[in-house]
């Protein structure tokens, strides 16, 4: 099996790059505060996952480190899918620093920050016919009718470079951002479906869809293949005594508008294949294939707007008087190809230096995961947060995700701004 770019470049996310999207849970909840008198933090992200509702994660490991599939375990994971699937692939990393030396019209307690990010997301839907179809073949469906609709992807990379503003005591941050769109590439089977004779002498596909790509003349880190805006934001409600906090969290609410190469193509189609004249081959004459078709295709190349993969996070955490904290939260996605994901997690403190937690969740891309975090406090202000959402999805191919994960943090200096909590 041939893999493209974009696989092996989120091969290498996957080994190399995480991200903990809750990694200030340790600050926002032991009892020792005296990181808020830094003049800066320095933050190191990264965030690196697979997931899907039906093919396994030795399907996955194959897909992007290579490897053989057998028929007889695409036909096993062919037995355990519904009749439409999901799938979701990430990789990403930012880098962010916040200053607590100077206030923002006139608020002490808030700071300035600036930050970078890198992200590249793949997602898509597909029904069991397609899977068997591209892995089969078409030999189990001879005399039948195979539905591919709804099946689709989006494939998107780009960058971003944000200043906002922070709460110094919380956290909670408003930031803007330029964006750089590196690549799309979208696909939506809006109706398909394919149809064998019964003795396979003819093959009938009928399709309605539409693909969208942006520009290939330029590609690569930063290729500026759009440009366009994003607004993120963490809101956290900090409980009475420390206690926990109520928290709401919207990443990559912004648009892209890619370049006049973006290339736009619409098409309907009804095709009748009956093959060709096995004399034209035998006489070695030009193979005329028989095609019987109506057609519509149209194809537009100019700049075009899309929408960035947008997300919000919903947190519960309270943190009881002995050393355990609990967690629920939901997560949503304003696309067909993810499930709103819900998860729960149970932590405890050991001392104020090391902070570890289970977790559990179902839904989004796959289908349900338990995972392992540990955050410590490494001394002389370095604090380090390492995440596998899903510990079995590591060693078992029968699993639905991988996710791994890693943060660390740095605080500079002393302030002399006044904590209020």
């Amino acid at each position: 099996m041939q893999k493209s770019k974009w696989t092996k470049w989120l091969a290498l996310m996957v080994v190399f790059s995480a991200y903990s999207a809750h990694a200030q849970q340790f600050f926002l909840l032991r009892h020792d505060s005296t990181w808020r008198q830094s003049e800066s933090l320095f933050s190191l992200d990264g965030l690196a996952f697979a997931a899907s509702s039906g093919v396994n994660t030795g399907f996955m490991k194959t897909w992007l480190f290579g490897g053989e599939l057998t028929r007889e375990s695409l036909s096993e994971i062919s037995d355990g899918l519904s009749s439409n699937s999901r799938f979701g692939a990430e990789g990403s990393g930012s880098v962010q620093v916040m200053d607590f030396t100077k206030p923002v019209a006139g608020r002490d307690h808030w700071g300035l920050k600036i930050r970078l990010d890198q992200r590249s997301l793949a997602q898509g839907t597909f029904t069991r016919d397609a899977f068997n179809l591209v892995f089969l073949g078409n030999k189990d469906y001879l005399g039948k009718k195979a539905v591919l609709s709804p099946t689709g992807f989006d494939i998107t990379t780009w960058q971003k470079l944000g200043i906002g503003v922070f709460n110094k005591n919380h956290f909670s941050n408003l930031t803007l951002s330029f964006v750089s769109g590196q690549r799309l590439a979208m696909f939506n089977a809006r109706k398909a479906s394919l149809s064998v004779s019964p003795f396979g002498t003819e093959i009938q596909l009928n399709m309605e869809g539409e693909y969208l790509r942006s520009d290939t003349a330029v590609s690569g880190f930063g290729a500026g293949n759009g440009v366009g805006f994003a607004l993120d934001a963490d809101r956290f409600f900090p409980l009475r005594n420390r206690k926990g906090y109520i928290g709401i969290s919207i990443q990559d609410v912004g648009m892209v508008h890619w370049n006049s190469g973006t290339l736009y193509q619409e098409s309907r189609a009804d095709l009748a294949f009956s093959g060709f004249d096995l004399n034209d081959v035998l006489d070695k004459e030009p193979v005329r294939f028989e095609i019987e078709d109506s057609i519509f295709n149209s194809a537009q190349i100019g700049t075009r707007w899309t929408w960035l993969p947008a997300r919000t996070n919903l947190i519960y955490t309270l943190r009881s008087q002995s050393d355990y904290y609990y967690e629920l939260g939901i997560e949503v996605r304003p696309t067909l190809h993810f499930v709103p994901r819900a998860y729960a997690a149970f932590g405890k403190f050991f001392g104020e230096k090391v902070l570890a937690k289970v977790s559990a969740d179902v839904a989004g891309y796959g289908l349900w995961s338990a995972g392992l975090a540990v955050e410590a406090h490494l001394g002389k202000h370095w604090y380090l947060a390492g995440t596998c959402a899903n510990v079995p999805g590591l060693f078992l191919d029968k699993m639905h995700s991988i996710h791994s994960a890693v943060s660390l943090r740095k605080f500079f200096g002393k302030s002399k701004w006044k904590d209020s909590n």
